[in-house]
């Protein structure tokens, strides 16, 4: 459906720019209404793909840590032109300012676009209102609106697919019907919960909360989804440990900004050396894990001296470098460990991760 899709976008949008000829207002009008439908008619097949896919189980998060206030700046950005038209105010408020969740950055950002997209849509004045906030144990984020609201006996049905409420509306708003469900999915694909709070005429706000790992299950859940996607034929992966075991402690006497950003340039000499996207670099405190799926122990250290090697140059141009005393490791599967849990067991000698 969408090779001919493409076909007629491309034929209507080169008649609208005049490469096919002259064209009379009339023409363009209607040539722009094709247009917009042919935009929605891809929105709408995008969503249905995307819902099948995530019902088939076929949807593979691709985790990292994602700054969820730079993921909600730059959606906003995508929608403050239309905020504009419609004298919308779009308002953040995060707490702390930097929050990191380990967390599919496209799919999260593809929430945060239903979800403040839905309220532009149906919020005509007022404010949308956006908040994160970081818990114990889990992030949590809400989008608020001053729209019209739902009625309290169709809250239960909100999530569900092919839904339209009568939130009011300019004429022609309708939706698809697709985006909560889709965003619904996506949120517990991650271990999350989402909610919903909404009176009519008294706005809608959704909420929804991503868990905060431990160092422990993050590592133990990276091992184990890298462990799962080996092949009989690539039956072996590599974990590559750098502990950076001097951080905690320079933290308490130096500058923390300073100290942080030593740590990411390191992260960023690592992830530099990414070469596959199964390949995976993981950070938490003061241990970084590079993860190689289908990589013999040999091959792995081959890896690991030319990152020692930058780690090395690095350092030496810094005045912090000769307080960072670096310990390197090589985990191997079957080799070393045959489950995740022994590859944390391992690491775990290595400094407690708890």
């Amino acid at each position: 459906i969408r090779t001919p899709l493409t076909t007629i976008r491309e034929g209507i949008s080169q008649a609208l720019d005049g490469i096919l000829g002259e064209t009379t207002q009339k023409q363009r009008e209607v040539f722009s209404i094709v247009l917009e439908d042919s935009d929605r008619l891809k929105r709408i097949i995008d969503n249905l793909l995307d819902i099948s896919k995530i019902e088939a189980g076929m949807v593979e998060l691709k985790k990292e840590f994602v700054d969820l206030a730079t993921a909600v700046k730059g959606v906003i950005a995508g929608f403050s032109l239309i905020a504009r038209e419609k004298s919308l105010s779009l308002e953040t408020s995060f707490s702390p300012e930097k929050i990191r969740a380990f967390a599919d950055k496209d799919r999260i950002i593809q929430v945060f676009t239903n979800l403040i997209g839905n309220s532009l849509k149906f919020t005509q004045s007022g404010r949308i209102h956006i908040n994160l906030s970081q818990k114990d144990k889990f992030i949590e984020c809400a989008v608020t609106d001053t729209g019209g609201g739902i009625a309290k006996e169709d809250l239960p049905r909100v999530f569900s697919k092919f839904q339209q409420f009568g939130r009011t509306a300019g004429p022609g708003e309708k939706g698809t019907g697709l985006g909560l469900s889709i965003t619904k999915a996506i949120v517990e694909l991650h271990k999350g919960k989402i909610w919903i709070d909404s009176e009519l005429d008294k706005g809608t706000k959704i909420t929804f909360s991503l868990p905060i790992y431990s160092t422990e299950e993050l590592f133990k859940e990276c091992a184990a989804n890298s462990l799962k996607k080996l092949s009989k034929e690539d039956a072996a992966l590599s974990i590559l440990v750098f502990n950076l075991r001097d951080i905690s402690r320079l933290k308490e006497k130096m500058d923390q900004e300073k100290i942080s950003s030593l740590v990411y340039d390191l992260q960023m000499l690592v992830r530099s050396k990414i070469r596959r996207e199964t390949d995976l670099v993981v950070e938490s405190g003061q241990l970084i894990l590079m993860i190689l799926s289908g990589m013999k122990k040999e091959g792995a250290l081959i890896i690991l001296g030319r990152i020692q090697d930058s780690f090395d140059n690095y350092l030496a141009k810094e005045p912090l470098g000769k307080e960072i005393h670096i310990i390197y490791e090589t985990l191997n599967y079957p080799r070393d460990a045959k489950t995740a849990d022994e590859m944390i067991s391992k690491i775990s000698s290595l400094k407690d991760i708890n």
